[in-house]
């Protein structure tokens, strides 16, 4: 880390066990945090994630800004998402400090080649069938990988931005309908589709939560995190629009493009 001018940091623990994989996000940040101190680089950016936001106490098709409130019951969330909270926490009380400027950017669902193309947002897989939850209609808050670099080069290539929080995420609206006609259809046309309504998945993972506490087991899924994952709201990019001048060169007809290009390429 010595000599280098500005720091990105990305990396979080996805593997392992729950505990691991908080460790491996709470303790690599508390590393890089530290070294900062020490070594003072031009810039940090931290890569955060917009599962910090509270979403189930919005409303829906709620406006949420960077100053909304965060989640309540990170623990509810999951551990992947309650370490990104609470590692975000750690950079934004190093911002007070003064020591380095640093900059965190809220991504939506990062999406382009070569990642996932079917996400739990948008419902289950088993083989070619598809089961999405909802009638379609759900807007899914995606960012290209390409426009999230650009908002990273951006942050560093200007002072505009120190010691502030911004969400990142493309000005495309697709729905999960849109999604799937073009870009799953298009890599699987003989995919078998199911629309699954929200309230019978509901139901059930109420039903599962139940009978799973008798047994003193852990649920699959519990209504809290339906609901944050599933609940129609809007995230606000004027800021890092406004702030920065990003403005997302990908838009979603060519994303969808290239994503499509690329599992055919496989």
């Amino acid at each position: 880390m010595i000599g280098n001018d500005i720091i990105v940091h990305l990396a979080a623990g996805t593997s392992g066990s729950e505990k691991d994989c908080a460790t491996g996000t709470l303790q690599g940040t508390t590393n890089v945090l530290d070294l900062c101190r020490r070594h003072k680089p031009g810039k940090l950016v931290y890569i955060s994630s917009c599962s910090v936001y509270g979403v189930a106490d919005f409303k829906k098709n709620q406006l949420v800004p960077e100053s909304a409130f965060l989640e309540r019951f990170p623990e509810k969330r999951g551990s992947y998402s309650a370490s990104k909270q609470e590692a975000e926490t750690y950079v934004t009380e190093f911002m007070k400090s003064g020591d380095v400027p640093a900059v965190v950017l809220r991504p939506g669902t990062i999406f382009g080649p070569g990642g996932d193309i079917y996400t739990p947002m948008m419902g289950f897989s088993m083989g070619k069938l598809y089961v999405i939850i909802g009638n379609g209609k759900f807007l899914l808050p995606f960012v290209y990988i390409d426009n999230l670099v650009d908002a990273i080069i951006g942050s560093i290539e200007t002072k505009k931005g120190d010691n502030q929080v911004f969400n990142v995420v493309d000005m495309d609206r697709i729905s999960k309908r849109e999604y799937m006609n073009k870009v799953i259809r298009k890599i699987h046309p003989d995919a078998k589709v199911l629309y699954f309504p929200y309230w019978i998945l509901n139901g059930i993972t109420w039903f599962q939560e139940i009978a799973l506490g008798l047994l003193k087991r852990r649920p699959f899924l519990t209504r809290y995190r339906l609901d944050s994952s599933q609940k129609s709201i809007v995230y606000d990019n004027r800021k890092i629009v406004e702030t920065l001048g990003w403005h997302p060169r990908v838009d979603a007809s060519e994303a969808f493009d290239r994503i499509v290009a690329f599992e055919a390429s496989k």
